[in-house]
């Protein structure tokens, strides 16, 4: 905040709409003239607010209010971080730190920029996949030739959030819906986007912003530059307030995160004579490009406002170009500085930046941070990453994880991406310093789960090793126990022994387990090209080193044997377990940290106050009952198209198994947190409840994945939005401790309900396209010629005998246990007239997978609460229930709430808004007609959330009305709808009026206010019509304007002129006395009430001259704080003294 902020009670229209509906115990002519000032703000301490759905700290570090009139822009630090990601970047305030200034909308781009494609789907007939226009319409898809997703947009400002998309008709569907009017904004200078709140202020966001993405080490990588971003721009009031953002350019290139696959090829069997590859494992590295805007300055139309201006000079040495902020200057209309933020980080070794302290302009006036143990977090793009990105501490050297029960990826010495909440914590805020000197501390704790889980034995390994010279064999053996049924993996490599002179042999060995008590051969099993598990001699040569065999064991005794023949060197480990798998029911560790414990300390009495955060119910304290969301999971299956050896033209298509080092299913894919809570206590005072506490229930329902329209799932893509009310707050339970008992004082309860009259869903569609077709499918459709017409095929291709349900594209050579066999393309265009235009068969998407998803828009809100508040010992009570009816969907707000006590009396409050239906109300047309255009219709100037009239009944007699009577007051021609009378009745009496408008400015600035019956007070604005200078009763505002201007000391030709030169001398400028003894001396004011003032303008009140002419003085220090009050005479009537507690 700045030094002193004078709290301004403005004209508005919810200032004459939402007073109380006791009207005849109220004033309705609103206070315009503002209060006396109060002392400077210097900052508290206090408890840091926890997202307990998540865990999450809250803390909200307010700067500054830029405001003109009708606008507010407030100026805040955010901090909410959960652990800090090993691949995160700062923000331009640093990490886990955001800046609050204005607002942007960002997107995601799904498949193709939406504006840049047509995203057409056949809906009739998209259900029946085998359908031919369904089916042209895939073809297309996997051709790139249209774009089957909607993009997501995100936008966030003053205040708002959500998401949108465009349908298939370029609508705007927002989620969830919202009394938002959102429209694409095009002019001659700028392109971007139109949000019209419900309060009819518009806010402008066309300062693009643009990514370019690309990945290196993967092969061709397409490099899009495209829109990304739209920051705001311009907010306009209806009143006229214009408030401007001012954006620099900042492009920087960065790597947003390594990733890597692990590729294995599974052997293709005899009837190939190509060796398939060893694995492979390939880094990519992924891209971006920024051509940025970073905020500069915020101003508005009026000068007197003055501006904020953001200097970014504070490098990154991670990411050269992208600087972080440095200070904030606020400066008034004379580029006079009122207010600074200088801010200061801490760089680590590893390249992390941390927002260390806030200084103000008062330099005795500061935030300070400490985080913990900053330095220990490692560099960007580290091995040390759990499933979710959290610093784990692991010293691995790829990122692909470490499968141990899978037999094909079980020897790979892949990461560890285990949490380890001792690592993940690093980075994280652990301390706030106010200006007071008053701190508050966070303590941590992993994220974590109760419920079951399976503990292996461990796993212990039996090695064999054999060699064998020219002649004979070589057999070991060695015994081992199966305490349970369980699968065990054998790794077995084979080579040729040197000391053998004969080089004609193939080294070759045999492997086997035998079960000892029945002596039989246990069968060995090893997966197939086609991904399948298949039978396994053990015979091994060199071209199988490196394959996994397996087995599946009972209960006994066993022996493993190896056998080496002439010229062979082998050995075999087989890994099995000691133990039988245990489940049982404890806690798990997730990633991320959550927060367990926080300490506000107040300086002045040196005391503390706790906050203990439990995960579980009070019943079950330590036990955290959460969602914790999809597992990880890495491993997939792909295809290659290969020939079976370089001189045949046999192709076929060669499956492959692919370990991917991020998880394949998304583990946020509901909201940004992986885990949350259904319950959380807390304990206040201390970790035991010293001075009670409360349990607070959420409701979990996360998103769902999308339906597998066609071939294999794919696990990455986009979810349906189900989770509608994922994290509301279901119930809240107020208690004391009493011994060991909680006795419950108070009870609220919450019911939502989605409201399905604003329901919309826009379908997306993710296609993944496994290889090139093999078919002859170059064109989605066909015209029969004369040669078509009489060829019975097109060709052949590779297949078997097996059955599944894509014959086509998941052939091989030959599969082993099947038979190899030709398959035949039939021609579609055999046996048909000459010319017959005929589409392509379903065959032509067979190479594709295709996932359906919805982007749901929901209308939900609060449906009814309960409230219980129980006597000391829990017991007796009282309850109240509130129902929550809004019966209008045009307008989405509430227009009734019903309020029934234990006694059964039921309290009703009804609003009426523009777009209602006010006929039985006794509008008059006119009126109806000035309403109408208030609302969000064609025309309308969308104030949709201004109440016309409010209603208060007691079981169902109305006790009172207020209503408010507008007029058009157009000025320079333009519409200008504000109240004209407020009216209000009593016990159902007939509606009275109680004041009147009679005169605004075009700023919709009242000029002449009176109660019904009574004198009229006429106000003067000025400072650019920011600010009431004068305000006479009994005259009309004409003469006191005339009255004004006839009394300008000399060389002045308008008020705001003197008020502008006298700004830096002070009120106590004799041009101000002068003035002011001139206007109290004209004649056309005698005997009338004046009361005049002055400003500095973004500091506060300067002086205020009384009815009588006697002026007080405020006075401020060199930090715009208030420091004296003084009379007329000189005399302080007031000091006030800043000392902070080390002062």
């Amino acid at each position: 905040m700045s030094g002193f902020k004078l709290s301004l009670m403005t004209f508005s229209i919810s200032l004459a709409l939402c007073t109380n509906l006791h009207a005849q115990e109220k004033n309705f002519i609103p206070n315009f003239i503002p209060p006396s000032p109060t002392a400077y703000e210097l900052g508290r301490y206090g408890q840091i607010p926890v997202g307990m759905f998540t865990g999450t700290p809250n803390i909200n570090i307010p700067l500054y209010e830029y405001k003109t009139k009708n606008l507010s822009v407030p100026i805040s630090l955010n901090y909410n971080s959960n652990g800090i990601k090993v691949d995160q970047i700062e923000t331009n305030v640093g990490l886990g730190w955001s800046l609050n200034a204005g607002g942007v909308i960002s997107r995601i781009i799904r498949d193709k920029p939406d504006e840049k494609y047509l995203a057409y789907y056949p809906e009739s007939q998209i259900s029946n996949m085998q359908d031919p226009v369904t089916t042209n319409y895939f073809w297309e898809v996997g051709q790139g030739l249209t774009d089957i997703e909607p993009d997501l947009f995100m936008f966030n400002f003053m205040g708002h959030s959500g998401k949108f998309v465009f349908d298939k008709d370029k609508n705007i569907v927002l989620m969830p819906y919202q009394d938002l009017l959102i429209k694409p904004y095009v002019d001659d200078n700028h392109k971007g986007y139109l949000i019209t709140t419900s309060d009819g202020v518009k806010y402008y966001f066309w300062d693009i912003e643009r990514t370019t993405s690309y990945v290196e080490g993967g092969g061709h990588s397409e490099n899009r530059n495209e829109e990304s971003a739209w920051y705001l721009s311009k907010i306009v009031h209806p009143l006229g307030d214009e408030v401007y953002f001012t954006y620099g350019g900042q492009g920087y290139t960065y790597t947003t995160g390594l990733s890597q696959t692990y590729k294995v090829y599974p052997s293709l069997g005899d009837a190939c004579t190509k060796n398939h590859p060893m694995p492979l494992l390939t880094t990519f590295t992924n891209n971006t490009t920024i051509t940025g805007r970073k905020l500069d300055g915020i101003s508005s139309n009026n000068p007197f406002n003055g501006e904020v201006i953001i200097t970014s000079g504070e490098t990154n040495p991670g990411i050269p170009g992208y600087n972080l902020i440095s200070n904030i200057s606020v400066k008034n209309k004379d580029y006079v500085e009122i207010e600074k933020f200088d801010f200061q980080y801490l760089t680590t070794t590893n390249k992390r930046k941390f927002l260390q302290k806030i200084t103000y302009k008062d330099q005795d006036k500061t935030y300070q941070f400490q985080y913990d143990n900053p330095e220990d977090l490692p560099e960007r793009l580290a091995y040390s990453q759990d499933h979710w990105g959290y610093f784990n501490g692991k010293q691995n050297t790829m990122f692909v994880p470490k499968l141990s029960d899978d037999a094909t990826f079980m020897y790979l010495d892949g990461a560890n991406k285990e949490p380890d909440g001792a690592y993940s914590v690093k980075g994280l805020l652990t301390q706030v310093t106010y200006p007071t000197k008053g701190y508050t501390q966070l303590t941590y704790e992993p994220n974590s789960y109760y419920g079951g889980k399976v503990i292996n034995g461990q796993p212990i390994s039996v090695t064999l090793n054999a060699s064998q010279g020219l002649h004979g064999y070589n057999n070991v053996t060695q015994t081992f126990t199966s305490t349970h049924n369980q699968r065990v993996y054998i790794s077995t490599g084979v080579s040729f022994n040197q000391g053998c002179n004969d080089t004609t042999h193939t080294p070759t060995i045999d492997i086997s387990i035998r079960e000892n008590s029945s002596n039989t051969i246990v069968p060995l099993k090893i997966i197939s090209a086609s991904l399948q598990e298949m039978d396994w001699s053990g015979q091994y040569t060199p071209s199988d080193n490196g394959m996994i065999c397996f087995a599946d064991l009972g209960i006994g005794d066993y022996t493993f044997n190896l056998t080496a023949y002439s010229c062979s060197v082998g050995s075999s480990t087989l890994i099995y377990r000691d133990q039988v798998p245990q489940s049982v029911m404890g806690i798990t560790e997730t990633g991320g940290q959550r927060v367990k414990r926080v300490v506000a300390h107040d300086p002045v009495n040196n005391q503390d106050n706790t906050t203990r955060y439990y995960y579980g119910s009070m019943d079950n304290l330590n036990q955290p009952i959460a969602d914790d969301g999809a597992k990880a999971f890495y491993l997939s299956s792909n295809y290659e198209t290969e020939a079976c050896d370089q001189s045949s033209t046999l192709t076929f298509i060669r499956p492959i198994l692919v370990l991917s080092s991020s998880s394949l299913t998304s583990l946020f894919n509901t909201g940004n947190n992986n885990i949350y809570y259904q319950y959380v206590t807390l304990s206040q005072g201390g970790d035991n409840f010293e001075n009670g506490g409360e349990q607070h229930e959420f409701i979990l329902h996360r998103d769902s994945p999308g339906y597998q329209k066609w071939g294999k799932d794919i696990s990455g893509a986009p979810w349906t939005n189900f989770g509608w009310d994922n994290g509301l707050e279901k119930q809240v339970k107020v208690f004391r401790k009493d011994g060991s008992d909680f006795k419950v004082i108070q009870e609220t309860t919450n019911h939502f309900i989605p409201d399905m009259r604003k329901y919309r869903e826009v379908i997306g569609y993710s296609v993944r396209k496994n290889f090139e077709p093999m078919l002859n499918c170059i064109y989605p459709s066909y015209t029969c010629t004369s040669e078509d017409v009489i060829k019975p095929n097109l060709g052949t291709y590779p297949g078997c005998d097996a059955l599944h349900e894509h014959n086509f594209f998941e052939g091989k050579c030959i599969a082993p246990g099947n038979i190899y066999a030709t398959r035949y393309i039939p021609n579609p265009c055999y046996g048909l007239a000459s010319n017959t235009h005929i589409v392509l068969q379903i065959q032509c998407i067979d190479n594709l997978d295709i996932m359906e998803y919805k982007n749901l828009s929901y209308w939900s809100y609060l449906d009814s609460t309960v409230n219980k508040q129980f006597d000391a010992n829990g017991a007796n009570p009282v309850t109240n229930i509130t129902r929550y009816y809004y019966d209008n969907p045009s307008h989405i707000q509430l227009t009734r709430t019903e309020t029934t006590g234990s006694d059964g009396k039921t309290i009703v409050t009804k609003t009426h808004y523009p777009d209602d239906d006010l006929t039985s109300l006794g509008f008059t047309t006119t009126q109806n007609q000035l309403i109408k255009r208030l609302g969000g219709g064609k025309n309308g100037l969308h104030r949709i959330a201004e109440p016309v009239q409010t209603e208060q009944l007691i079981d169902g007699n109305i006790t009172s009305t207020q209503r408010t009577l507008y007029k058009d007051w157009i000025q320079n021609g333009d519409t200008l709808i504000l109240p004209e009378i407020i009216q209000t009745s009593t016990r159902g009496s007939s509606l009275e009026n109680r004041a009147r408008y009679g005169r605004y400015d075009e700023h919709g600035n009242p000029l002449e206010v009176l109660k019904e019956n009574d004198v009229v007070s006429s106000y003067y604005w000025g400072y650019g019509n920011r600010y009431p200078v004068a305000k006479v009763d009994n005259i009309s505002y004409n003469i006191l304007a005339t009255a004004i201007q006839n009394s300008l000391p000399a060389g002045f030709t308008s008020l705001d002129g003197l008020l502008s030169a006298i700004i830096t001398t002070g009120a106590s400028d004799s041009r101000w006395a002068l003035f002011n003894k001139n206007l109290r001396a004209n004649s056309t004011l005698s005997g009338r009430m004046i009361t005049t003032y002055t400003y500095s303008p973004m500091i506060g009140i300067t002086s205020q001259t009384d009815p009588n002419g006697i002026i007080t003085y405020y006075e401020y220090d060199s930090n715009g704080r208030l420091y004296q009050i003084k009379d007329h005479e000189g005399n302080i009537l007031k000091r006030y003294d800043y000392n902070y507690s080390h002062q």
